[in-house]
């Protein structure tokens, strides 16, 4: 139920602001009637919405992974000596 919610949203648009070219929500995108989209998100099986799902989630990370090798360097705070 919970990637069925995420589907919803994300055949609205995409998150990151151009879809990529294999985007298996493409061309539902493309249909202008929000309640055609929702009606055929409702049709898929749990196992085609897993995976679109877990596409996304796989695009995301490939998108964004240039952000997990910025380290950021953490220094212990220094005592105040008066």
């Amino acid at each position: 139920m919970e990637n069925k919610s995420k589907l919803y949203g994300l055949v609205m648009q995409c998150p990151f602001g151009d879809e990529c070219h294999d985007c298996p929500l493409k061309e539902i995108r493309k249909i202008n009637d929000f309640e055609k989209q929702i009606e055929i998100i409702d049709s898929m099986t749990n196992d085609e919405i897993n995976k679109i799902a877990s596409f996304h989630d796989n695009r995301r990370f490939e998108r964004e992974k240039h952000l997990w090798n910025n380290h950021i360097e953490i220094r212990e705070k220094k005592e105040k000596t008066d």
